[in-house]
């Protein structure tokens, strides 16, 4: 019964907002927003203080991408900024809603997408601080490394992840890329 796990079912919500945002269909993703808000003030009514926060930290998140992608880049990255500030103040929740995706991943991606991969590359290792060996982290940190000049920082990410997936069977783009790299790198 979902009516009962508010801070549960705003896993969803934050999901589809979240891909309503990257396909640009802005009007769901405000309606989305707005069931999180409703979904946020009941865990708060009913004394869930700290689920409340994860929850006002998706809303964040999200509202940065809507600013990111309807043309407001700084305000984006000031929300997901926040957000990330939010959620290291937090700190790690045990039980669901923890991060699903860490503020501080979505806040590299932002920068990568803008072209910024020296400011990406410092929020993707901020980000290791708390959530080391995250794939996503990883590869978006050997990315950036790799697009600011910097390949020891992006061969050791790179390996890192290959390192992370060795056990795998994945044929993930992401882990051939890592391979193609470190290749020419050793050549």
């Amino acid at each position: 019964d979902w009516e009962k796990y508010p801070w549960q079912k705003a896993l969803v919500h934050f999901g589809r907002a979240l891909g309503s945002t990257h396909s640009n269909d802005f009007a769901s993703a405000e309606k989305e927003i707005e069931i999180l808000n409703t979904l946020r003030q009941n865990i708060l009514d009913h004394g869930g203080e700290a689920n409340g926060k994860q929850v006002l930290i998706q809303i964040k998140i999200v509202e940065g991408w809507l600013s990111f992608y309807k043309g407001n880049p700084k305000e984006g990255i000031a929300l997901i900024r926040e957000a990330a500030t939010m959620e290291d103040l937090l700190g790690v929740h045990g039980i669901t809603p923890a991060k699903i995706t860490p503020a501080w991943e979505f806040l590299g991606d932002m920068y990568l997408e803008m072209g910024n991969a020296e400011e990406a590359l410092k929020a993707y290792e901020t980000n290791f601080i708390d959530n080391p060996n995250r794939f996503n982290g990883l590869y978006g940190a050997a990315l950036a490394a790799k697009q600011s000049g910097n390949p020891e920082k992006a061969t050791k990410h790179f390996e890192d992840l290959l390192k992370l997936t060795e056990n795998s069977n994945s044929n993930r783009n992401e882990i051939e890329e890592a391979k193609i790299y470190l290749n020419q790198k050793s050549i």
